[in-house]
């Protein structure tokens, strides 16, 4: 994946959409759909990934414990898409959290 420059403010809200996406009510949760990208967990967590591989060892080290007790609710309350390609001709290769079962 190509890097590309993160405006200021981005990461912040790239975390906060994936904390209140992990805190709404219920056991299990779907990653919204694709047709609303602005809302898609997956695009923080996308913004999260570029974000930890750009910055410096001390503020990587910090964002990646929050981000990895993030991912780990996210794969404790979503359940894998068994359908989704794990290359795309489209994407290429996706992460694991573009493989979650969608909403609908």
């Amino acid at each position: 994946m190509e890097a590309r420059h993160l405006f200021p403010g981005e990461v912040s809200a790239a975390l906060r959409q994936y904390r209140q996406f992990l805190a709404q009510p219920g056991r299990w949760r779907y990653v919204p759909n694709r047709d609303c990208p602005c809302c898609d967990v997956r695009t923080s967590r996308d913004t999260l990934d570029e974000a930890l591989r750009a910055l410096p060892p001390p503020a990587r080290a910090e964002l990646g414990r929050m981000v990895a007790a993030l991912d780990a609710e996210l794969l404790r309350r979503t359940l894998p898409a068994p359908w989704s390609p794990r290359i795309s001709p489209w994407h290429g290769s996706r992460p694991w959290w573009w493989h979650r079962l969608p909403h609908g």
